[in-house]
C-alpha cells in the first residue's frame, strides 16, 4: 500500500544520473544502490512496557540478530528477504513452557520478502499469504491453551478470529511490516531539503478494519557527515485524537456487531455509544534514522511509540514500545 506522507520534497526522477546522493549543500537523496546478493546485520532491540492505571504489567526486551539480503537486483526492482539470524535474548526463555515460548518460537522464523521500486521504496510484500497462514496458527495454538468452559472458549475464537481477520490481509501484514522495518524502504527515492523542518499529514493504518487513524508530523533532515558518508533524518507524529476517538469507536461498534453474544447482540446503539462515549486513544511517535547517503543502506534507527486508551471499564492502558537497529560492522 502507497506511503500516504504528504511531504514537500520533490521525487527523484533523475536518480540513475547522479554518482552521489548528497545534491549540492542544500538536499540530499536516499536511493538504493545494492547489488545482488548485497547483505548487511543488524543487532535489533525491542523494548516494551505496558502499564494499567499505573502499575506496571510488562517490561521487556528482547534482542537479535537480523538480516536484510538483496535476492534479486533489476533495473527496475530489488527483492528483499529480512529475517532472524539468531536470538540474543529473550525473556519468554527463562519462564516455563507456555504460550509465550510458543508464540515467541514461531514468530522468530517470520521472514519478509518484499519489492521494492528501483530506487529502494517499498511496492509490496511478497510473502504476506505465508505470513498470514502463520499468524491464524498462532492465534489458534495460543487459544487451544487458554482455560474455560467451552462456550468461552468458543465465543473467544470467533472474536479473536474476527479480528486476525482483518490483521491478516495483505493491507494488514504489510502494515505490520512497516511498523517493524519501515526505515529501511519508506523514504527511499525522494529528494530532502536540510536543516528544513517541514511538517505532514499522515495516516495511520487501522488494523482491526475501518477509517485510518489521522495524524500530523513534522521530520527534518540534518548532521551531515560528509567524512562518514551519512545523514540524520528525524520526524515527530501525534495522532488527532479527537478524529481517531471517533473512528475507534465505530471500529469497536463494527466488531461488537460481528461478535455477536453479550457483547453486541444484547445492546443497542445508543447503549453502545454510551458505554463508549468515554473512550480515549492518544498516540506520539518519535524516531530517528541514519542513512548511508552513498549506497542507501540504514546504519541505525530508533523509533518509540507512545500509547494510551483507557476503556469504559476496564481502566488507563499505557504503552511504549521502541525499536532499534544498529548495523553490525
Amino acid at each position: 500500500m502507497k506511503n500516504t506522507l504528504v511531504l514537500i520534497f520533490l521525487f527523484v526522477s533523475f536518480a540513475n544520473h547522479i554518482s552521489a546522493q548528497l545534491i549540492g549543500k542544500d538536499s540530499v537523496a536516499i536511493i538504493a544502490y545494492w547489488e545482488q546478493g548485497d547483505q548487511k546485520k543488524y543487532e535489533y532491540t525491542k523494548r516494551k512496557l505496558e502499564k494499567k492505571d499505573n502499575k506496571k504489567a510488562q517490561n521487556e526486551q528482547t534482542r537479535k540478530l537480523v538480516s536484510f539480503r538483496v535476492n534479486q537486483a533489476t533495473e527496475e526492482a530489488y527483492l528483499i528477504e529480512y529475517k532472524t539470524e539468531k536470538v540474543l535474548d529473550d525473556p519468554a526463555a527463562d519462564k516455563a513452557p507456555g504460550a509465550e515460548q510458543i508464540v515467541q518460537k514461531l514468530m522468530k522464523d517470520f521472514r519478509y520478502e518484499y519489492q521494492t521500486d528501483d530506487m529502494g521504496g517499498f511496492v509490496e510484500l511478497k510473502n504476506w499469504e505465508e505470513l498470514s497462514e502463520a499468524t491464524n496458527r498462532v492465534v489458534k495454538m495460543l487459544l487451544s491453551l487458554q482455560g474455560g468452559s467451552a462456550s468461552q472458549n468458543k465465543k473467544a475464537m470467533k472474536t479473536a478470529m474476527s479480528m486476525s481477520k482483518q490483521l491478516t490481509t495483505q493491507e494488514g501484514m504489510e502494515a505490520a511490516m512497516r511498523k517493524e522495518i519501515g526505515a529501511f524502504s519508506m523514504y527511499h527515492g525522494y529528494v530532502f531539503p536540510l536543516n528544513v523542518e517541514n511538517k505532514y499529514d499522515e495516516e495511520i493504518e487501522n488494523l482491526y478494519g475501518g477509517e485510518p487513524f489521522p495524524a500530523y508530523g513534522t521530520f527534518i533532515v540534518t548532521d551531515i557527515d560528509t567524512k562518514n558518508k551519512t545523514v540524520k533524518l528525524a520526524s515527530s507524529l501525534s495522532l488527532d485524537a479527537e478524529k481517531s476517538k471517533a473512528i475507534l469507536i465505530k471500529t469497536m461498534k463494527k466488531m461488537m456487531k460481528s461478535v455477536g453474544g453479550s457483547l453486541g447482540e444484547s445492546m443497542s446503539e445508543n447503549e453502545m455509544d454510551e458505554e463508549l462515549k468515554d473512550l480515549r486513544y492518544e498516540m506520539t511517535e518519535t524516531s530517528y534514522i541514519i542513512y548511508n547517503y552513498e549506497t542507501g543502506w540504514v546504519e541505525e534507527s530508533n523509533r518509540l511509540r507512545k500509547t494510551t486508551i483507557s476503556m469504559p471499564g476496564e481502566g488507563k492502558h499505557y504503552g511504549e514500545e521502541e525499536r532499534t537497529f544498529k548495523m553490525m560492522d
